[in-house]
């Protein structure tokens, strides 16, 4: 038996504030999803951090680009703006 766990989120934001690994002011998407926390993308570099500590990187061509990709687009269907 195989059971997929995937949560919808319970809260989402769209802010702007100073990136770690790109070193400026960029804007930013999060969702908050229950039992995981704060999940949220940098809308600049793609880089990823859930409740304060950086995801892992994949180890995949292109991950930076569609890393925005799909901040972009969940923020798109949530109607939120930075």
């Amino acid at each position: 038996m195989i059971h997929i766990h995937a949560p919808r989120p319970t809260k989402s934001m769209a802010k702007i504030q100073r990136c770690p690994t790109c070193k400026k002011r960029r804007k930013f998407w999060g969702a908050f999803y229950e039992w995981y926390g704060w999940n949220i993308t940098c809308l600049s570099c793609g880089e990823r951090w859930q409740d304060g500590e950086r995801l892992q990187r994949p180890f995949c061509p292109g991950w930076r680009k569609d890393s925005v990709k799909r901040a972009r687009a969940a923020m798109r269907l949530d109607g939120g703006k930075p």
